[in-house]
């Protein structure tokens, strides 16, 4: 019975791999590549080994427990009491058998309590048990020694550290089988021969106790577990804990690492090719958080939505009825080929990834006194970014999604906005979005996307009343800038890309969180100062106060001094 609970166990842990339940929990969605698939394999196992030991202990600790219950002494009662809430606590933390300090010394207070040997004679201070969790004769062990004993003794009827009635032993036996069935099929992957499964599996049980945190389990009373007449040598025990924590033979890390850093060189190869062949479909969804703005020439032929943009994360109440048509209309309506309007809102939305959590206007920027409307614009251009204490400020999914769909539903004369004929929709519409910073001035403006046609755009501002957007012909002619520096500069042209969009402030700042790339050193350089335009062989082309200038440093070695223009 219990060996047919196991096999369903580990077959239950490969076929449903891609789920699995959070602390919290949720259910959420993982893919395994081959090492962590085989390691999580062992992760289910040894969660039954942990889960033993647990009850183990349980068991063992209530059975000591029981006479203080029923004694009279109220100090004995209130010691058991206590014991219990230790236990219970110790029993639901995360990693049980592990050294965090709260955690061993719950345990400790549990199996050597703070009391006299004898319960029912009066305390004594000099006769109390000592707080420490003993070990057996010889010490600790390594962990692959551990390994070493789990191996093979997961064929033998009962040894040490299966304990009886547990289900560990018939576990760890199903997860071998399956885990080495697995390594000898795939070893031209892993470019190992079929005798080094053992080893292999070893150093994946090794890496797997390292990351559950078993640094002692419990232990035989006498002797290493070798049988004697009449003794039951292999009987586990809770006053006996064997630690892990012993160096590894050098040969046998060195060994260990070989076999698993092979298989992950091998897989890493596998997945970069995939990923190679994924970027080459203009239809397959791609993520922004693993090419940044410095790969996003690799995706200029993308016509679908990056990974990061779902439905869900748009958290649409159910009364907002525009916003349901909204992004479920998008997704149809994306073509950033042909659509000039959907390329450049791709990038502003990785703009703002980048910027996380540094995404709002600021709070106190005023516009009084100010009546030049390209004063204006140069202002909201150049406006720095702030930080906001605002719930998921800092999850890039919803704000990818959310600036996306905002700037094509204002600017797109075709969207269901602009169809829409009930104000009231439209304002809840645009309060969703303004909540999280994604607004006519941080959005529109900022980028360039549209003038101000008064003074009032901070609040309330009306589109085409105080805002107008800019034609389809400067949007075309603003993509096919922004395409040049892409194609031309590659991994360099992001930083001119954006200095391009959205100014040397924000490029300087995605420039420190390695977003963009630059091909050189950037200078600013103000246009009275002769002797820096000088150095920098510039002094017969003109200069504004926020110039940047940038010697990119070619393959050849030489150094180009260029001019950027925002």
């Amino acid at each position: 019975m219990q060996q047919s609970e196991a096999r369903f166990v580990i077959f239950n842990a490969v076929t449903h791999q891609d789920t699995c339940t959070s602390n919290d929990n949720c259910v959420e969605k993982k893919t395994f590549s081959v090492n962590k698939l085989y390691q999580h394999v062992f992760k289910v196992a040894f969660k039954i080994y942990i889960k033993d030991i647990k009850e183990f202990i349980k068991n063992a600790v209530q059975k000591e427990l029981e006479p203080l219950s029923w004694s009279r002494d109220f100090v004995a009662k209130r010691s058991a009491r206590e014991c219990r809430v230790l236990l219970k606590t110790w029993m639901g933390a995360r990693y049980p058998l592990g050294y965090e300090a709260h955690k061993i010394a719950q345990l400790i207070a549990v199996l050597a309590p703070w009391q006299c040997n004898d319960p029912t004679e009066p305390r004594n201070h000099e006769d109390m048990a000592p707080l420490a969790l003993h070990a057996p004769p010889g010490g600790g062990w390594s962990r692959s020694q551990f390994v070493d004993t789990i191996v093979k003794g997961a064929s033998k009827r009962r040894a040490p550290p299966f304990i009886q009635h547990g289900m560990f032993k018939h576990t760890i036996s199903e997860a071998m089988e399956l885990v080495g069935d697995l390594i000898r099929t795939q070893r031209q992957l892993w470019a190992h021969d079929p005798d080094e499964a053992r080893e292999v599996m070893k150093a994946i049980i090794v890496k797997t106790i390292q990351e559950l945190k078993i640094n002692h389990v419990p232990w035989v009373a006498v002797g290493d577990g070798t049988r004697g007449r009449g003794r039951p040598s292999t009987q586990i025990t809770h006053t006996v804990w064997l630690p892990l924590g012993e160096a590894e033979p050098k040969r046998l890390a060195m060994m260990s690492c070989v076999l698993l850093d092979a298989g992950c060189a091998q897989e890493a190869k596998l997945l970069e090719s995939c990923e190679q062949i994924a970027l080459c479909d203009a239809q397959t969804s791609w993520s922004a958080t693993r090419q940044h703005l410095t790969n996003y020439y690799k995706v200029l032929h993308k016509q679908c939505l990056l990974s990061e943009w779902t439905y869900k994360n748009a958290s649409i109440q159910a009364k907002d009825t525009l916003s349901k048509e909204v992004y479920m209309w998008l997704p149809e309506a994306y073509d950033s080929i042909n659509k000039p309007l959907h390329a450049l809102t791709m990038v502003i939305s990785l703009v703002f990834l980048g910027m996380l959590p540094m995404c709002f206007p600021l709070l106190d920027f005023s516009t009084e006194g100010v009546t030049s409307m390209p004063r204006l614009t140069d202002m909201v251009a150049n406006m720095p970014w702030a930080l906001r204490e605002k719930k998921g400020a800092t999850i890039a999914p919803p704000f990818i999604t959310m600036v996306t769909t905002f700037i094509i539903t204002v600017m797109d004369p075709k969207s269901p906005f602009h169809k829409c004929k009930d104000p009231a929709c439209k304002k809840t519409f645009v309060s969703k979005h303004t909540s999280k910073g994604i607004n006519v001035m941080n959005v529109l403006l900022r980028f360039h996307l549209a003038r101000p046609l008064t003074s009032k755009i901070s609040k309330g501002s009306q589109l085409y009343q105080d805002v107008a957007p800019i034609s389809d012909d400067e949007i075309q002619l603003k993509w096919e800038r922004m395409k040049r520096h892409f194609i031309k500069g590659k991994e360099y042209g992001s930083f001119d890309a954006i200095v391009e969009l959205a100014g040397e402030h924000t490029a300087h700042h995605l420039l420190k969180e390695q977003w963009v790339n630059t091909g050189g050193p950037v200078h600013m350089i103000a246009r009275h100062d002769p002797i820096a335009i000088c150095d920098q062989e510039l002094n017969d082309m003109y200069v504004n106060n926020n110039e940047l200038i940038i010697t990119p440093q070619d393959p050849r070695g030489s150094v180009v001094p260029v001019i950027r223009r925002r």
